[in-house]
């Protein structure tokens, strides 16, 4: 067996008055300088345990992975004399063909070649690197016995960097994994491979779903600070719809007990307290989003101030085998363990459906009796209305609407869809904001009046427009819908607002959007991305005005008055107002003249007019960056 030990050389990192070492002088006449820590490490596996009978045989490497600012000599440890040690920088799992650990393995900053990130992983999108693709070096070793293997599979990535940590604005997750697992012709997830029909750019191994194309990995997930957070083995499968076809593939990962963990015990987000995830996603920065790589978690970050069930996320840079690999953002995923791990409900009682119906977890049997209801009865009765109010959290509904309608996004309502109960007699649907990537796209665009008073059937026989269509024929909810609408633009999806998150992020992203450009190609300069920022920063200006003028046309001005014609007291009910968004009003008469004017800072405010003489006068309001007028006469 050979004693591994640090050899003085490798102590160059320590402070030079350090007393934490010591020194040891070999049977081979070479003098060894130790940390006291390390010591206590070879004194614990090699001499406190004598062989592989009475303890597991196990690894331990001298150093933490993650970051260091210097290079340094990796040593690697085993508690059974009699075993030797192989391993692996490449990502495959060690076996005794592999590389025997004889000496120690010096780490430092890589500069070789890239092996996996000159692969193209999509037919059309795909660009050549920009430059250095900046990469960080993974160890995969075991121990063996006679040929067998007698230790687990031990991972670690390290990167070496003067800057440590702070070369990245954000955490650091790396994936590390048998390089035929993503990218061979036949097995690999990332690239179109054998399945790939020229033509067809939704085709191809990366268009493949369920177990059979889930992938074993490991995960190593380090906080912005450099901090160690999580690594254990999990699954891996490509993730999304039309994203598989780009170049940078966005994925699901799997805890699953077989890995060795049945869940990601870690808190990820800081916006949740749970630290006991099934599933995560590793949201790719891909380009059906305008070039903007924080669109979709601009978004939750606005349905969650609504009130919406949204993805807590954080945004990560990411490594395959070591290589450098973008932007992503690591988040929840909307499935049934999103809905135990947030409500607490077990997974095995929930119900959650997508699109027209489409069962995802549990059962269609209560939505169906629930649409059934709304076909066959008329919802502008009070009676019929409460019994909807039964089946369905209506005010959850509204705001999922809302936030649909002022995000503009372009396959609403066909796609993206999910909602869920839990499978209790007295539960109600909720609906879950799925995916803003295709959002923010026109300010002017809007689906208000071809959903709310359709000039066509383009969408008589989707389930949703049903709903909401024939909730709108009772007059509660029609005020309720408006007043919650002008509502969320005042305050949630008020420019002010959604400009101050979008500054927020694009301060976030910023730092780390030129390295990303330089891998993937897209945008293709930080003009593009500035320029694409700048896009989403008018829709924010200017979505507010246009929405007020297409729910005026759709369902009338956002206010009343009554009574009408009036004696002495004129009622003004606002839909939506507030006491801090101060309303101008004037009124004028006939001739045009100003005879009463303010400013309105409560929902129902009234006006006297007993003083006015008889006659036509007209109401002008300044509501929502809107001019609204109204004939009034006094009798």
């Amino acid at each position: 067996m050979i004693f591994h030990f640090f050899h003085s050389n490798s102590m160059q990192n320590l402070p030079p008055n350090s007393s934490c070492t010591f020194k040891v002088q070999s049977e081979f006449g070479g003098r060894f300088c130790i940390p006291i820590i390390y010591a206590f490490l070879f004194i614990l596996f090699f001499f406190g345990q004598k062989n592989a009978s009475s303890q597991p045989v196990n690894l331990a490497f001298s150093h933490p992975a993650g970051w260091h600012v210097e290079p340094f000599d990796l040593q690697i440890f085993i508690n059974y004399l009699p075993a030797e040690i192989y391993y692996t920088l490449n990502g495959e799992l060690p076996d005794t063909s592999s590389m025997r650990y004889d000496e120690a393995i010096f780490i430092e900053k890589k500069t070789t070649a890239p092996n996996y990130a000159v692969i193209p992983t999509a037919p059309e999108y795909w660009q050549p690197l920009q430059g250095e693709v900046f990469q960080i070096t993974t160890i995969r070793a075991a121990g063996f016995l006679d040929g067998e293997r007698i230790t687990p599979y031990h991972t670690a990535s390290y990167a070496v960097h003067e800057l440590g940590s702070s070369r990245y604005p954000f955490p650091v997750v790396s994936l590390v994994t048998n390089g035929r697992n993503f990218f061979d012709a036949e097995v690999g997830i990332h690239i179109p491979g054998a399945l790939g029909e020229a033509g067809n750019l939704q085709t191809g191994n990366h268009y493949q779903r369920g177990r059979e194309w889930e992938r074993l990995v490991h995960l190593e997930f380090f906080e912005a600070d450099g901090t160690p957070g999580i690594a254990q083995d999990c699954g891996v499968r490509v993730h999304g719809q039309y994203s598989r076809q780009l170049p940078q593939k966005s994925m699901r990962l799997y805890a699953r007990e077989e890995y060795g963990d049945k869940d990601f015990d870690y808190r990820f987000f800081p916006q949740k307290n749970i630290d006991d995830y099934k599933r995560l996603v590793l949201r790719a920065a891909n380009p059906n989003n305008f070039h903007v790589p924080f669109k979709d978690e601009l978004c939750h970050l606005l349905v969650r101030e609504m009130g919406l069930e949204y993805q807590a996320f954080t945004p990560v840079v990411a490594f395959v085998n070591g290589e450098y690999w973008g932007i992503f953002n690591l988040k929840e995923r909307h499935d049934r363990f999103y809905i135990q791990g947030n409500y607490g409900i077990d997974d095995d009682g929930v119900d959650m459906l997508e699109r027209s119906g489409f069962v995802v977890d549990g059962e269609a049997a209560a939505w169906v009796e629930m649409m059934n209801f709304v076909r066959q009865n008329d919802l502008s009765t009070e009676g019929n209305y409460a019994t909807i109010n039964e089946y369905l959290h209506l005010d959850n509904f509204i705001d999922f609407v809302v936030a649909e309608l002022y995000l503009e996004l372009w396959d609403f309502p066909e796609n993206n869809l999910k909602y869920w109960r839990e499978r209790t007699p007295d539960a109600r649907w909720r609906w879950l904001f799925n995916d803003g990537d295709s959002a923010m796209h026109e300010y002017w665009k809007s689906k208000i009046r071809e959903l709310l008073t359709p000039l066509d059937n383009a969408y008589d026989d989707e389930p949703f427009v049903v709903l909401l269509r024939k909730l709108l024929t009772n007059e509660t909810f029609e005020a309720r819908f408006y007043q919650g609408f002008l509502y969320h633009l005042n305050h949630s999806l008020s420019p002010t607002n959604v400009l101050r998150k979008i500054d927020s992020l694009t301060n976030v992203y910023d730092p780390a959007m030129p390295e990303h450009i330089r891998r993937w190609g897209y945008p293709a300069t930080m003009n593009d991305y500035h320029a694409a920022v700048a896009h989403i920063r008018q829709f924010a200006a200017l979505r507010p005005a246009a929405l007020v003028a297409d729910l005026e046309a759709a369902l009338g001005q956002p206010f009343e008055v009554f009574p009408n014609p009036v004696g002495t007291q004129l009622n003004i009910h606002l839909y939506g107002n507030t006491v801090d968004k101060a309303v101008e009003y004037i009124l004028y008469n006939s001739l045009g003249k100003d005879v009463l004017s303010g400013v309105f800072s409560e929902n129902m405010p009234t006006l006297d007019v007993s003083g006015l003489a008889n006659g036509v006068y007209f109401l002008r309001l300044d509501l929502y960056g809107i001019r609204y007028s109204i004939k009034v006469i006094k009798v």
